[in-house]
């Protein structure tokens, strides 16, 4: 059985502008990406606690969107404003010949006080900047809000003067538009899935249509139709592990929902790995492999999917046959024995697969996304509590990376960005992202450590100058050919105390290690703090290009223990006796960590150690710093002068490449 979570409290992702105030909306629908996210730097220090009111879409509505995610909006006005949604391919096709008499579309959250409704007009067409087939100007109020101040979804419901029986030969679109927008209201309610279609299209001011289903998936919008289509569902979410042995077989979970308007009651699955012939795998209620949403238990159950509603698949037995790096792709190929009418890309991912019987053991790391702005990230404070506490075996190494606080890391910022759209997360082995709760992390090392790496790297520390450089050496082995490099992050328990807030005060959200007993801020202590990266994704030429299988590669490298937590010269160094290094090799190729080693700094001496180099230039995120006893001269790609660097200094530039030259060293750096 599978256990729900639900999304709750998600804060607004503006398009093209940072929106003024938070939109909440509490998902009411059976499953959720992620449960109880902080999305976006909007939200910090903000309540996102939402209402639990769901829609009441027409019976007779049809749509391929998959519940509503957020409203998207605009933090100043704009004019002529238009919305659509393209209906083509094969889904035009399951609608062809039926007869549209009605829209239902979300209504806009008018968050601005001075805005009571809005006026906007329904368009169907042929052609976006065509002649419409028909236009309705109709006023809306917008979605009501519950007495806390929360959004209540409702759906506007539009007739048409006349009914339209749809043309499949041509392309069809559906959308609303609105000669003004004031500042601060959201008039676009989306699924947040994205596909491979036309789903939610945007223009504003007279520009070109812009489209946005890639970021922010569909239009929440239904067309009251006739007859409905059925025999059609589309896959949201979900995929195989990323590394496996030649000889296993992979099973995954698939998140479905069926568009159609008839239940789903079997599942066809093509699946096929590299240029291997593609399986075909179906999944039932029967062979317990196609589960339904159960509203009494709140779990998922083998059973039918209902019209409209979500599902879990899930894959067993699909054969590895083969080794390398490949694409392994997934398609919903059949719904009720029928041809699936849901025609999009299948969905896509690498796996690696190693030679049989080889492979070594594996360190688990565990980078977390958080923040003291965040009050849902507590639950990220208990979960990797619970994991150093539980595992101590050096089979589980855990970072915290925050940001917009004091504890923020300038160097592992680039890490936050490219990794996490939310807070709190966590990022396995840069591999998959997981919910930072103890089940949660918990599980996801299970699995993980369990699956032998493809890579190894020891590490042995030199000594510690009594300038605050740390030599170290590494030793890095692979199983499988390719491009690879070595980072180095240290880390820092016994930080604070500072402030953290708190949103599982009183028990709002249930029981959270001791937290629901505290207030909404709680002064705390923090572990394994991310002080400094170097290199975030590899230090270049750390190791050779294309590294041979079963070869050691010896690498050293020096790092200061001095770390900053903001874009100033201003530098302390790490209390020895609570920090750590850790070693990580890095596939270049993939992003992800194949294995990585930890070691305490405790008890190490300062000595005369010989350093790898007396000076290293570090890019980071809009900055170049610079460890060392000297200083020196940063010049930009075509010579000029970028400015100067202090000895153990730091100087902010925009991205490129630079030259930094110190005495005898010069080392080319790409800041980002």
């Amino acid at each position: 059985m599978k256990k729900i979570y639900f999304m709750i409290a998600m804060s607004l992702l503006a398009t093209g502008a940072v929106a003024g105030e938070v939109v909440t909306y509490d998902a009411s629908l059976p499953l959720a990406r992620k449960s109880f996210r902080d999305r976006t730097a909007v939200a910090r220090g903000m309540s996102t606690r939402a209402s639990s009111t769901s829609s009441s879409l027409p019976e007779n509505g049809w749509g391929y969107n998959c519940g509503i995610y957020n409203w998207n909006g605009y933090q100043n006005q704009v004019s002529d404003f238009r919305m659509a949604t393209g209906f083509t391919g094969d889904v035009l096709e399951s609608i062809s010949g039926k007869t549209l008499s009605e829209v239902a579309i979300v209504a806009p959250a008018l968050t601005n006080s001075k805005v009571q409704s809005m006026e906007m007009t329904l368009f169907v067409t042929n052609d976006l900047d065509g002649t419409p087939i028909v236009e309705v100007p109709y006023t809306t109020t917008g979605c009501p809000f519950d007495e806390d101040g929360y959004i209540i979804d409702q759906y506007d419901v539009i007739e048409l003067p006349e009914p339209i029986v749809i043309d499949g030969s041509k392309p069809l679109y559906v959308g609303v538009k609105s000669p003004e927008v004031a500042k601060n209201n959201y008039p676009i309610p989306f699924d947040g899935v994205p596909f491979d279609g036309e789903g939610l299209l945007t223009s504003t001011g007279g520009k070109a249509w812009e489209n946005e289903t890639e970021y922010l998936g569909s239009l929440c919008l239904y067309l009251g139709l006739d007859e409905m289509p059925v025999d059609m569902a589309r896959i949201l979410s979900g995929s195989f592990q990323k590394q496996a042995n030649v000889g296993d077989e992979l099973s995954g979970d698939f998140e479905v929902y069926n568009i159609g308007g008839n239940d789903l009651s079997s599942a066809a699955f093509t699946m096929q790995l590299g240029t291997e012939p593609s399986v075909n795998i179906l999944c039932t209620p029967d062979n317990g492999h196609l589960l339904g949403f159960n509203y009494t238990t709140y779990e998922y159950e083998p059973g039918i999917i209902l019209s409209r509603d979500y599902g879990v698949a899930e894959i067993t037995g699909f054969p590895v046959t083969v080794s390398g790096v490949l694409s392994l792709t997934c398609s919903l190929s059949e719904v009720n024995g029928k041809a699936n009418a849901w025609g999009n890309a299948p969905q896509e991912q690498s796996l690696l697969v190693l030679p049989e019987g080889t492979g070594y053991p594996r360190t688990v790391v565990v980078e977390e996304g958080t923040g003291l702005w965040c009050g849902f990230c507590v639950r990220g404070y208990v979960g990797m509590e619970y994991m150093a506490a539980k595992y101590t075996d050096g089979s589980y190494i855990g970072i915290a990376a925050h940001s917009g606080d004091p504890m923020e890391s300038p160097t592992y910022a680039e890490v936050v960005e490219r990794y996490f759209d939310g807070f709190p997360s966590a990022m396995v082995n840069r591999m998959d992202e997981e919910d930072p709760s103890a089940e949660d992390l918990e599980a996801a090392y299970l699995k993980s450590v369990a699956m032998p790496s493809y890579g190894k790297i020891d590490m042995s520390i030199k000594g510690i100058s009594d300038s605050d450089m740390l030599s170290l050496v590494t030793t890095s082995e692979v199983v499988i050919p390719g491009n690879y490099a070595v980072a180095f992050a240290l880390k820092e328990d016994g930080v604070g105390p500072y402030k953290q807030h708190n949103y599982y005060a009183g028990g709002a959200y249930g029981e959270m290690g001791g937290f629901e007993n505290e207030g909404e801020v709680v002064e705390l202590m923090f572990n394994e703090v991310a002080r400094s990266i170097y290199n975030p994704f590899g230090i270049e030429g750390s190791l050779p290009d294309n590294m041979e299988t079963g070869v050691p590669y010896e690498f050293e490298y020096d790092i200061p223990l001095a770390y900053s937590t903001d874009d100033t010269a201003q530098y302390k160094v790490v209390d020895r006796e609570k920090s750590y290094v850790v070693a990580m090799l890095l596939d270049t190729n993939t992003g992800y960590i194949v294995n990585a080693v930890q070691l305490p700094l405790a008890g190490v001496k300062v000595n005369d150690v010989e350093q790898a180099s007396a000076t290293r230039a570090i890019a980071g995120r809009g900055v170049i710093t610079l460890s060392g006893d000297q200083g020196a001269v940063v010049y930009t790609a075509d010579g000029r002068v970028a400015g100067r660097i202090a000895a153990n200094g730091q100087l902010s530039v925009a991205p490129g490449i630079y030259m930094v030259n110190a005495g005898s060293d010069t080392f080319k750096v790409v800041v980002r």
